[in-house]
């Protein structure tokens, strides 16, 4: 598929433009804290929450609430970890709102971009992440297999996201990916034609529920979670969920905090 009819391949083509030009970002102040690791001892429903100001597929979304405040309301109400878009001219996000969210907040931080440099790796390390994405409907297996070398290096862990079964088949083939550490995605939404099928987890699900389990996969279901009924069907499998767009439409923290409480189970 083309540029022309892929968004995700967009994306990619400009951000590797802008790597080109200027390589990675680097803050003022060098980071001083190990990362942080997610806590595999947590029961219950984990959510990933997501600050997460604008979309492709939606356009802005919420860019006038504070990402402090948000990631604090997601801490308050028992979020498991927290994504953070930094990818500016499709997702209006920023590595200065990772960098803010990390200093303000105790959850581990997931930096949600369009990687494929190891430089970004560490660029996501330095601005406050702790894990990162890693989207293998674009990237090759050397690429992949370089990046999570490079979150192995920095004590990174990663959420190695596919769409499609081949993809799930070059994930399992990675060197360097591994279970005990990182998170498999399975995302609902196709990010070449922005379609969003609920269902679609479940059916990659049930094709490789054999190896999954083998291989003590922990599986992270994403896109198009917004109330309790859509994860029933899900609940079955997934370690986790991530969920964003739900939250972000929300007009106020306290309405964040209520409805990520009540999808957690939390009291």
């Amino acid at each position: 598929m083309d540029a022309t009819n892929s968004t995700l391949i967009k994306i990619f083509q400009q951000k590797e433009r802008q790597f080109q030009q200027s390589g990675i970002a680097k803050p003022g102040a060098p980071r001083q804290e190990h990362p942080r690791g997610l806590d595999w001892k947590r029961g219950g429903r984990r959510l990933i929450a997501e600050v997460k100001p604008g979309s492709p597929s939606l356009g802005t979304i919420n860019t006038k609430m504070n990402p402090i405040d948000i990631a604090k309301a997601y801490e308050r109400a028992g979020a498991w970890a927290i994504s953070v878009l930094t990818e500016r001219d499709f997702f209006f996000g920023s590595l200065q709102n990772l960098q803010s969210i990390s200093a303000s907040v105790h959850l581990p931080l997931l930096r949600k971009d369009f990687l494929f440099h190891p430089d970004q790796v560490e660029e996501s390390w330095l601005w406050g992440a702790d894990g990162v994405l890693l989207i293998a409907s674009y990237l090759d297996q050397g690429t992949m297999d370089g990046l999570l070398k490079k979150c192995r290096q920095l004590g990174l862990w990663a959420l190695v996201e596919i769409h499609a079964k081949e993809e799930a088949d070059a994930v399992f083939s990675l060197q360097y990916f591994d279970p005990i550490q990182d998170l498999f995605g399975i995302n609902n939404r196709n990010l070449h034609s922005l379609h969003l099928d609920l269902e679609h987890g479940v059916r990659i699900w049930h094709g490789l529920r054999e190896e999954l389990s083998a291989r003590r996969i922990r599986i992270i279901a994403e896109s198009g979670f917004s109330n309790g009924k859509d994860f029933l069907a899900y609940d079955a499998f997934a370690y986790g969920y991530l969920v964003g767009s739900s939250f972000m439409k929300l007009e106020s923290t306290e309405e964040m905090e209520y409805q990520l409480k009540a999808l957690c189970g939390v009291e």
